[in-house]
């Protein structure tokens, strides 16, 4: 009797299959399998064969599409990587070009000395003769050709003025002097230039009569400056001339008829500097401005330690 209830049972089973058999060759289906069942899945266990067939729309979520889950984290520190790695060598490459271009400007700017020309000046005491080939332009002409050349400006360093002969002594070689004053005084009246003058603070020994004539005649702006006061000592010790930013005297003598016919002195005459003029004018404009500005760095300057002016003496 067992027997025939299974074999009853068995029956009823392959009945049913052929009976869903027949249905699905009826439908063109077949009835999924456990196999078909894990297929409709895709392997990343998020989404359904279903939902990812449309390649047009979904075709990065595919089993060989390139976004999954898995891979988010791993993207993250690829790019962290190439930030960290790619960004310095950037950011060293702009600074090279910086730096490149930066030269280039140096060198343009350098070309303003194409037409430099520098000279050696002197001046030599009355009566005094060098066995010696070799003549330097004078002090005192190199001074009147720079006041005669000056277009809008004339700016003058020194330590003081004494520029005429009552200043001193009576002698008749103070005339030098008085010529290069009264140019200087014509040049600010008649023509129109621009004075300007830095100096050490008067004293009793060097008032300013020269200057303070200047100014009320020629409108000459006299700036006198107290190192004492304000670096707590010191003078001012320069002597040099700046003529349209463009020319040049720079040397060791003073605003004193005696340093064109009495003392020896030696000095450069720069024409057409004007790159040079310009650095020159940078210290200048220090020396006028003492407070607010105590120092410069050589970055300031087109002509520096790494950019050297090289002289060639004919």
């Amino acid at each position: 009797m067992v027997f025939q209830l299974f074999k009853r049972n068995k029956n009823l089973i392959i009945h049913n299959k052929i009976k869903t058999v027949s249905e699905n060759a009826r439908l063109d289906t077949a009835s999924p399998t456990a196999d078909d069942d894990l297929e409709l899945w895709d392997q990343t266990g998020f989404m359904l064969r279903s939902d990812i067939d449309d390649h047009l729309t979904h075709s990065k979520w595919g089993a060989r599409g390139w976004c999954r889950p898995s891979c988010i984290p791993i993207s993250i520190i690829l790019i962290l990587i190439v930030l960290v790695v790619l960004l310095p060598l950037l950011d060293h490459a702009e600074h090279k070009s910086v730096n490149n271009s930066s030269l280039f400007e140096n060198d343009s700017e350098l070309m303003c000395m194409d037409n430099c020309k520098i000279s050696l000046v002197e001046s030599i005491p009355i009566g005094l003769t060098y066995n010696n080939s070799i003549n330097h332009k004078s002090t005192y002409h190199t001074w009147m050709e720079l006041i005669q050349s000056a277009q809008s400006t004339i700016e003058i360093a020194a330590l003081y003025w004494t520029m005429k002969r009552q200043d001193v002594y009576p002698d008749d070689s103070a005339k030098e002097g008085e010529d290069v004053f009264e140019a200087l005084l014509e040049a600010g009246r008649d023509r129109g230039i621009t004075i300007k003058i830095a100096q050490n603070t008067p004293s009793q020994l060097s008032p300013n009569v020269d200057t303070e004539y200047l100014t009320k005649k020629a409108h000459a702006e006299v700036r006198s400056l107290n190192f004492a006061a304000i670096l707590g000592g010191g003078v001012l010790h320069t002597k040099l001339w700046l003529i349209d930013r463009t020319h040049v005297y720079v040397g060791s003598a003073n605003m004193d008829w005696r340093s064109l016919t009495q003392i020896k002195e030696l000095g450069i005459y720069a024409a057409n500097c004007s790159c040079l003029a310009n650095d020159l004018a940078k210290i200048f404009e220090v020396i006028l401005n003492l407070i607010k500005y105590i120092f410069l760095s050589n970055s300031c300057f087109s002509i520096n330690i790494k950019n050297k002016l090289y002289i060639y003496l004919i």
